[in-house]
């Protein structure tokens, strides 16, 4: 019950924290929550994620590394391998914000488009390409019941466009009422990052123009 709330309790905790400091513009760094197994509600779950998304894309000075496609040690907390590897994204995003160096903060959702037998997203802030290791995972499609349907059968990073992920569709096109979403559920397999591992935030699910 709480899930619905999340945008403006969190808005609310930034504008208060920075008065607090006496800084408007103190920079916020935040992890977009990432896999659990367990007796979760998965549309609450995904709720937080894309709302954890849009306030870093919507709230001045806040920054978003994303912990979907990581290992975990147990039930909810991140491996202490990948700990690191989230922890050098934080310091990724800190050395661009607060210290100019140069490259992009990863890979956030552009666009969506209908494309030959299926669908091209599209994504910005991409550190040279995007990549992943063994077969690219973790998209589908949610029709118009709010249900997952099997509509991919193939996903893959379009090689002449560094930026970009070919998803084609069952039959081709998707049905009235059809979104896409990247990390459904509570414990999804994703792989798709850049080329300095800022991988791609959960997202959705989205409308397809």
């Amino acid at each position: 019950e709480a899930a619905p709330h999340f945008t403006r309790r969190f808005t609310e905790f930034i504008a208060a924290v920075r008065k607090d400091f006496g800084d408007p513009d103190l920079p916020f760094f935040q992890v977009q929550i990432g896999r659990v197994i367990g007796d979760w509600i998965p549309e609450c779950w995904e709720s937080i994620r894309e709302q954890q998304r849009r306030i870093a894309l919507e709230v001045p000075g806040v920054s978003l590394a994303t912990a979907v496609d990581l290992s975990l040690d147990d039930c909810i907390h991140i491996s202490t391998d990948d700990l690191k590897r989230l922890g050098k994204r934080l310091a990724h995003l800190a050395c661009l914000k607060l210290y100019s160096r140069e490259g992009q903060p990863g890979p956030q959702l552009c666009s969506i488009s209908r494309e030959n037998l299926g669908l091209r997203v599209v994504f910005s802030h991409v550190n040279g390409r995007l990549t992943c290791k063994g077969r690219l995972s973790g998209f589908a499609i949610v029709g118009a019941d709010d249900r997952q349907r099997p509509a991919i059968f193939s996903q893959k990073v379009d090689p002449q466009d560094p930026g970009s992920v070919i998803l084609q569709l069952t039959g081709g096109e998707p049905l009235p009422g059809d979104r896409v979403i990247y990390g459904p559920g509570l414990d999804p397999y994703c792989n798709l990052t850049d080329e300095a591992d800022m991988a791609v935030p959960a997202f959705g699910p989205v409308e397809i123009p």
